[in-house]
């Protein structure tokens, strides 16, 4: 047997948005339960099972975050359960609109801010010169500058073209206010990687009345 922290299935002793990712690879695959105490907050033993994620080599017994025997949506509910937000460091879009590492561009673009209303703002992940290839799922954080932002802040992600209709989508997307960073990851499920640039996501969220915008 192996101890498994529930929701952290890359094994790196954290719970965040990174461990969506996996779920994309063993989704709808069926292995070993361990449910010994219907309890998904705390470390547990179980059974390793017989795959591994390629390159990262975590037992699939990882991504079954509930413990019931199945990789399924109710395995992203206990990431979304036994989330540490203090403990979720992601990587940044630094001010180029570079990804870090692949140099895919990720930035997000929109109208004028305007103080005292909604605004929006698309979340774009490469361009018709540079294509967005070989691509599964990704997770990402975004800074907000706290003296411009309300806390009406919604991440919508339904307008994207990595999601395929035909297959299950998995995303999630969360705000920490105190920390100033929007949480966001995405994967397929059908391992079938997409090639393509422009949206996936918008950022919604009232600007304060005491914003500046120059």
């Amino acid at each position: 047997e192996q101890l498994i922290l529930p929701g952290d299935t890359d094994k790196n002793d954290k719970v965040n948005h990174f461990d969506l990712l996996n779920l994309g690879f063993g989704f709808q695959e069926d292995g070993p339960d361990r449910r010994q105490e219907m309890n998904t907050t705390m470390e547990e033993y179980g059974m390793p099972w017989s795959t591994a994620t390629p390159s990262s080599n975590v037992n699939w017994s990882h991504l079954d975050c509930d413990g019931d025997g199945l990789i399924q949506i109710t395995d992203q509910e206990v990431i979304d359960q036994n989330w540490f937000v203090e403990q979720a460091e992601g990587f940044i879009i630094p001010d180029n609109g570079l990804f870090p590492d692949i140099g895919i561009p990720l930035y997000v673009i929109g109208d004028s801010l305007v103080p005292g209303e909604i605004n929006e703002l698309s979340i774009n992940l490469g361009t018709i010169d540079e294509l967005a290839n070989n691509i599964y799922g990704l997770a990402f954080t975004i800074r907000f500058e706290d003296i411009m932002v309300e806390e009406s802040i919604q991440v919508v992600l339904d307008s994207n073209w990595l999601a395929d209709n035909n297959s299950p989508f998995l995303s999630i997307a969360r705000t920490d206010i105190k920390q100033n960073k929007f949480y966001i990851s995405m994967v397929r499920t059908d391992l079938q990687n997409m090639d393509g640039f422009g949206t996936i996501g918008t950022l919604k969220f009232k600007v304060k009345e005491s914003a500046s915008t120059n």
